[in-house]
């Protein structure tokens, strides 16, 4: 089975910096010219890999109005809208620009504190356990979705796809969709993806 992974075109919020999630029902983002533009330039590229069996999206707009700019360029069979292939809620920084999200960041010190310590470690082994303790903690102050939630998600999905008789599959999800899923094949573990720019093997 050969499976594609497609990140969702760049939105209006994308191009001003803020970070979004778009979990609410009223907050739709749409492509940016660039976005619609780039979508389409993806549609074309895909098609050279031959029919899609089954295309899988996520319900958020930004995915859903990538697929329609990607849809009359390709060939397929069915299409389904899977929650499974969903990112993380932003939580508190949720529609705020990068300076106000350092803002608020730096009212943390225990984080500041975490984040220095995983920044300026050497052992690239504890380096992954100090970036594992500034990742929870940023989670909790954040009120953003644990990472484990999300990539326990991507792994239900992974065993949903492993059970469909298709050949080639086409998803269309986020940054983060393409990121874990790739490193959940490879068996990497989120945290120790740093060991990564060492040469460590992870096992």
């Amino acid at each position: 089975m050969e499976i594609i992974i497609v990140r969702h075109g760049t939105t209006f919020m994308n191009e001003l910096g803020l970070g979004y999630d778009n979990f609410g029902k009223d907050e739709i983002y749409h492509l940016s010219e660039q976005g619609k533009l780039d979508a389409i330039r993806t549609g074309k590229y895909l098609a050279t890999f031959g029919k899609y069996d089954k295309v899988f999206c996520s319900p958020r707009h930004r995915c859903l109005e990538t697929f329609e700019h990607i849809r009359p360029s390709i060939s397929y069979k069915s299409f389904e809208i899977s929650k499974l292939v969903m990112e993380s809620r932003q939580g508190i920084l949720n529609g705020l620009d990068k300076d106000e999200r350092d803002k608020i960041i730096a009212k943390n010190t225990k984080l500041s504190t975490l984040k220095h310590k995983f920044k300026t470690e050497t052992n690239p082994f504890k380096k992954a356990k100090a970036h594992k303790k500034y990742i929870d903690e940023r989670e909790r102050y954040l009120k953003k979705t644990k990472i484990s939630k999300i990539r326990q998600n991507y792994s239900k999905f992974l065993r949903k796809i492993s059970r469909e008789r298709c050949t080639r599959i086409l998803v269309i999800g986020h940054g983060g969709t393409v990121n874990d899923i790739a490193q959940i094949v490879c068996n990497i573990n989120y945290y120790d993806d740093i060991l990564l720019a060492f040469g460590v093997k992870t096992n």
